[in-house]
Order: structure tokens, then C-alpha cells, then sequence
């Protein structure tokens, strides 16, 4: 069983999609195919977070950590945002410190609103996000 809920935060729209299975609830949004939660029961059978996440969706606008998007085209940092192949010189955005590539730099994936489709039968429901 899902939902798909319609957010606009600081002028950015995206969807934000709740998955609940039998005993776990999953919440993302198209914008950086982000996971915003995963609740699952705790010892008590009372359902808890287990994802470390913002309290707001604006955080997730700005989301400058990317926490829990997918990152790339590249991931991890590129020290001095440039590197060589066959003798070539490819120079990248510099987007942290002033001075490294980090995550793909501006065209982060983490800042792109993905396309996604559900799937879903009797026992399972999968949410496949595609650029």
C-alpha cells in the first residue's frame, strides 16, 4: 500500500511517497531520491525511525550534507576538482571549500527531482527512481 503526496518548499515541487508493508514504513521523495524515514517496530512493537534525517523538508532543498539522496555522477571528493585521463585536463565544479568537487558537484544528483514508478502486488511494493 502506498500514497503520493504533492510538496512545494522554497519554490522546488516533488512527491513525497509513503510505503507501508506489513511491519515497515518507508517515506521518500523524487527530489534526490531521498529516504526521509524507515519506521520499523521497536522491541515494544512500537513503530521508531531508524533514519537520521532533518526535522523539515526545506533542509532537504538545501541539503548541502546530502543526507540520504543519492549522490553523484561521481561520489566522494575530487581533490582540486580536476584529474587527467590520456592526457587530458578535465576541470570540475568546485563546490566545497572553494577548491574540491564533492558528490558531482552542482549537478549533484542530490539536487535533481527524479522520475519514479511503483510497483506493487499482493506481498511487495517497489518505488524505482530514474533520472
Amino acid at each position: 500500500m502506498y500514497s503520493i503526496h504533492n510538496q512545494k518548499v522554497e519554490n522546488q515541487e516533488f512527491n513525497v511517497i509513503h510505503v507501508k508493508q506489513q511491519h515497515i514504513e518507508v517515506t521518500f521523495m523524487d527530489y534526490g531520491a531521498t529516504i526521509l524515514e524507515i519506521l520499523v517496530p521497536n522491541k515494544d512493537g512500537v513503530l521508531e525511525n531508524v533514519v537520521m534525517n532533518y526535522q523539515d523538508l526545506s533542509s532537504y532543498v538545501k541539503n548541502v550534507m546530502c543526507l540520504n539522496a543519492i549522490i553523484g555522477p561521481t561520489s566522494g571528493r575530487i581533490r582540486d576538482a580536476e584529474f587527467k585521463i590520456n592526457e587530458k585536463q578535465y576541470h570540475l565544479d568546485k563546490n566545497h571549500l572553494n577548491k574540491h568537487n564533492l558528490h558531482g558537484g552542482s549537478e549533484c544528483f542530490a539536487y535533481r527531482v527524479f522520475n519514479f514508478e511503483i510497483l506493487e502486488d499482493d506481498i511487495t511494493t517497489k518505488v524505482i527512481f530514474t533520472v
